[in-house]
């Protein structure tokens, strides 16, 4: 987590009425409802037990625990191609959702008729260089707002904002950028990053369960093995105290809840979300800066 100025965004209802942001407010609620669309499904379809890492367990002689192993990584194939073509949709409508910014400021300058349309884009540069050379684009837009769009550049990183991210920093404009680029391998992803909603399985569990339940379960927390990356055979996942019958290796012993993420490891719904807010920051901006 960063420090520096929180991202206010205006509720969307409220942005519409601004006479330049209708558009693109009705494009990032397209976005949204997809969104939450992505996530509640994710939630279902992850909630199987056929979409579940199955765990099996492994005395450790020397602690009495056993340990809690990822046994089998289930196969998404048959959801891969939906997550990602839904993916591509919502930042489709994020990216669109500036672009329709930029139209409307191209539009107001000119009095309704922009002099180059199909040069008409919110540019996303990485470089200062880049920035300099997206004239087309930038010269028609008024001198007030093509500073204001400059604010925003991902060359420009978090240029005083608060902003929270695992791993290398990466901007959110870079990152719907990316998604929207025609070159992005669609069959990299989705992976499955170890979640942490773990359970134990009626296998690791003594034959008199009400005794069971009346013992304390001694829960040893443990750094996933590849945290960050997808999730692997054999990576340890947790220790549990079990009966003193517990087997010495129990195959089936438990279930481990995955999340999707990038191939790089990013989280897709945090990674949606994130850019959505940011995007709803920038309309939110523009609306407070030139109400």
């Amino acid at each position: 987590m960063s420090a520096g100025q929180s991202l206010v965004v205006t509720d969307y209802n409220s942005l519409r009425a601004h006479p330049l942001l209708a558009a693109a407010v009705s494009k990032v609620s397209w976005g949204h409802k997809h969104l939450k669309d992505l996530e509640n499904s994710a939630e279902e379809s992850l909630s199987r037990t056929e979409c579940q890492a199955r765990l099996s367990a492994s005395f450790d002689v020397e602690s009495g625990d056993h340990v809690f192993a990822i046994a089998s990584v289930p196969d998404l194939a048959k959801y891969s191609e939906e997550i990602v073509n839904t993916v591509f949709d919502i930042a489709g409508n994020f990216r669109a959702a500036l672009d329709k910014l930029a139209w409307a400021l191209v539009q107001f300058e000119h009095g309704g008729t922009a002099p180059n349309p199909a040069s008409v884009k919110f540019p996303i540069c990485d470089s200062p260089e880049i920035w300099q050379k997206a004239q087309r684009a930038r010269g028609q837009f008024a001198t007030p707002h093509d500073a204001f769009i400059e604010e925003f550049q991902p060359y420009r990183g978090l240029n005083g904002l608060a902003d929270s991210w695992h791993g290398t920093y990466v901007h959110p404009l870079a990152m719907v950028q990316s998604l929207n680029n025609e070159g992005k391998h669609q069959d990299d992803w989705p992976v499955m990053l170890p979640g942490a909603g773990a359970s134990v399985g009626r296998n690791a569990l003594p034959a008199d369960f009400d005794m069971y339940l009346a013992e304390a379960l001694q829960f040893k927390p443990m750094p996933l093995e590849g945290i960050g990356r997808p999730m692997a055979e054999g990576s340890d996942v947790m220790r549990l105290r079990l009966h003193a019958g517990a087997d010495k290796y129990i195959d089936d012993a438990g279930r481990l809840t995955p999340i999707l993420a990038f191939d790089d490891g990013r989280r897709i719904i945090d990674t949606l979300q994130r850019i959505e807010r940011y995007v709803g920051y920038v309309l939110s901006e523009f609306a407070r800066r030139f109400p």
